[in-house]
């Protein structure tokens, strides 16, 4: 309703306030503030500072005024010349303009302000309060948005559920969920090094299939075959494989992923120096094929847009080689 609206808004209204001084206590006195935003259901404070502000001290800052809120002090809001509000030891905020006569919002011992806007009488009025989000603006500049009131209750309530939630899938007390998680992490890494070596173990038995396939042009054992189900990483794998078995080798290996054609071409040392160059192969594969590739003499890559050009572009760059070897 708008009558809790506008009881919210003051709850925010205190804020800056308390926001301000808690963060030059645990941050250091270069803090400033550089702006703010009150709405009825959140509070935007913007304040100089030169890096982010670490998960540790934004409990600090959210602690120090929540330990202000509770000793319940009292607020009190007077209207003063702004000279003399000045002297008494008010702060005032540079990015503001003031008149002669200035709002002075002083809580208790613990801070003084020129500030407008709607102020509680008492700081336990303001209830909890909660940062949600520490952020950067500009150079040198972060944001902090909280809540308080009803509002921060119902925030830590959603966060609740959401912990609930996650109780509930990993089967776990609430205390217990991190150290569950950690050890599904480290469980889906163990899987996921198994995994690597059943897939070395395919690429050896697979290895041996394409050595018997290939032909020998001047000494070089040359392979130009398709592999299903390899991804860019997987062929480069299996190409050191091969050439690391045949000692003296050119290599050109064809997959796809994602309706796109992939090539890896590979030579060694002795190939390279008898004239097989992959920069060249590939890149005339991958032209077959509707795409683009290149690289280096001794390793290149890339892809094609036409899978079905596949077959042709590896005849193509078997040719290629027996062209490059007989030169």
């Amino acid at each position: 309703t708008a009558t809790t609206e506008i009881y919210t808004l003051s709850l925010h209204d205190a804020l800056p306030i308390f926001l301000h001084k808690a963060l030059k206590e645990v941050l250091g006195d270069h803090v400033n503030q550089s702006g703010s935003l009150v709405t009825y259901d959140r509070l935007r404070f913007d304040f100089s500072h030169y890096q982010a502000v670490s998960k540790e001290e934004l409990k600090k800052i959210e602690e120090r005024v929540n330990e202000k809120i509770y000793e319940q002090l009292p607020v009190v809001v007077e209207e003063k010349n702004y000279e003399d509000a000045l002297k008494e030891g008010a702060v005032a905020l540079f990015t503001e303009k003031y008149g002669d006569k200035v709002r002075v919002v002083k809580i208790d011992d613990y801070s003084m302000e020129l500030c407008g806007g709607t102020h509680v009488k008492n700081t336990s009025e303001i209830g909890i309060f909660k940062i949600v989000s520490e952020s950067a603006v500009g150079a040198g500049l972060r944001r902090i948005e909280a809540l308080t009131g009803i509002e921060a209750i119902k925030y830590l309530n959603e966060q609740k559920e959401i912990l609930d939630r996650v109780s509930e899938t990993l089967k776990a007390q609430e205390k217990e969920v991190v150290s569950k998680i950690e050890n599904l992490q480290q469980s889906l890494k163990d899987k996921e090094r198994e995994i690597e070596g059943l897939k070395a173990k395919i690429a050896s038995i697979l290895a041996e299939t394409l050595i018997d396939s290939a032909i020998s042009v001047d000494g070089v054992k040359v392979i130009a075959s398709r592999v299903e189900d390899y991804d860019m990483e997987a062929l480069k794998t299996l190409g050191d494989i091969l050439k690391d078995r045949l000692k003296s080798a050119a290599v050109i290996l064809a997959s796809s992923s994602k309706d796109k054609a992939l090539f890896v071409g590979m030579a060694t040392k002795d190939a390279v120096e008898k004239g097989v160059n992959m920069g060249a192969v590939i890149k005339e594969t991958c032209s077959i094929a509707e795409g683009n590739g290149g690289g280096r003499a001794e390793m290149a890559q890339g892809t094609g847009k036409n899978i079905s050009k596949v077959k042709e572009a590896l005849e193509k760059a078997i040719e290629i080689v027996k062209g490059q070897l007989k030169a």
